[in-house]
């Protein structure tokens, strides 16, 4: 299946109704548009007018009050930029710089966090209540470090975020708003297919696991994280010594890859990023198709190389708050589309997701 019919059947199996009553269970009925709302083949501004329209869905429903979710890390990425990659709280402990290995193998012995890891590496996704288990687990119960396990589980994921993900360990870490994401054995019976299951880690009260989360780590280990050869997109580039249209082109990026409009649509991919936030083969095979499809040129290279190559063009693009991509947005004047459907308005400080969406209501509400 093309990624066109893909993402058909996905908004033609929406049911906002079952959504509301299921997305907690790992076999509810969810939507499974992510990958599609990260890369940008659409955005979230689309996607709360496209339910809105066809569903004629209440802006507090859950389920546009999930997408807003996505929305609310987009804002504090936008407002503190890298600064998402340190606590905003101070860290229950200190952590282990290293994933055991009886997790990077998925041997834990716990069935639901070895299946969770095994379909990680599968098929590039977790259901939302299975990412907080797996990271919840690795942070608390195995005292890794936030940081690592995000990048890690960035690496594999199709539809990886980095505001989304990173900020979501910081959430299950505690070292958002300064209470950590905890789980027991009850909580996976509740809301997955997994019954009866055989693990005295995971069969605790949350007294004892808030006492366990906090507990110090007696020898802090460390050991570099090996997920992949540096950034490699060869296979990308397309017609790169094409003189590019001096007034106006469409660009499309990693978060942008929906073909806008003519006369020329070119394909960009600054190499500083993905050596930062490296993705694993199939996410590369997923951006790299949509991207030969849609684009007439394909560049790859540096940031000052991609700049001068669009300097002198007039250039569309849709925005994205991405570090580099969004510095060169700003330095060649790009003319941006807006992706956001809430107001990403200025944070002095972290806000939660529930003063975050308050201030959203009350914005629209001015605007009606």
């Amino acid at each position: 299946m093309n990624y066109k019919s893909e993402l058909k059947s996905c908004l033609d199996s929406i049911d906002p109704v079952a959504y509301e009553k299921t997305r907690n269970f790992t076999f509810g009925k969810i939507t499974k548009l992510s990958k599609f709302i990260t890369h940008g083949v659409v955005n979230s501004n689309w996607i709360i007018n496209y339910l809105i329209k066809n569903y004629d869905l209440d802006i507090t429903h859950k389920l546009i009050n999930e997408v807003a979710w996505r929305e609310y890390f987009q804002v504090v990425l936008k407002n503190f930029k890298l600064s998402i990659f340190k606590p905003f709280k101070q860290p229950l402990r200190d952590y282990h710089n290293c994933i055991p290995d009886d997790i990077i193998l998925a041997q834990t012995g716990i069935e639901p966090i070895d299946d969770f890891i095994s379909k990680l590496y599968a098929k590039g996704y977790l259901h939302n209540h299975e990412r907080l288990w797996l990271s919840s687990y690795m942070i608390h119960f195995r005292g890794v470090s936030w940081i690592l396990g995000a990048r890690w589980m960035y690496y594999h994921l199709l539809d990886g975020d980095i505001a989304s993900n990173f900020l979501s360990w910081q959430w299950v870490a505690g070292t958002l708003n300064g209470k950590p994401y905890l789980f027991n054995q009850k909580n996976i019976e509740k809301y997955s297919k997994y019954k009866s299951i055989k693990s005295s880690i995971l069969n605790q009260d949350y007294d004892y696991l808030i006492f366990h989360a906090k507990e110090k780590i007696k020898n802090i280990e460390s050991k570099k994280l090996n997920l992949s050869q540096r950034f490699d997109a060869k296979s990308f580039i397309k017609n790169p010594d094409t003189s590019l249209n001096k007034k106006k082109i469409n660009i499309i990026h990693p978060w942008c890859l929906g073909k806008e409009y003519k006369p020329e649509n070119v394909g960009i991919l600054i190499t500083e990023y993905h050596n930062k936030f490296l993705w694993s083969e199939s996410r590369l095979k997923f951006i790299e198709t949509i991207m030969k499809l849609n684009c007439d040129i394909i560049l790859v290279g540096d940031f000052d190389y991609i700049k001068n190559r669009l300097k002198d063009s007039i250039t569309v693009t849709s925005k994205t708050f991405n570090p580099y991509y969004s510095e060169l947005f700003e330095q060649i004047d790009a003319n941006l589309n807006e992706t956001l459907f809430f107001n990403p308005y200025q944070m002095d400080k972290i806000e939660s997701f529930s003063k975050f969406w308050r201030k959203s209501l009350k914005d629209l509400e001015r605007y009606s």
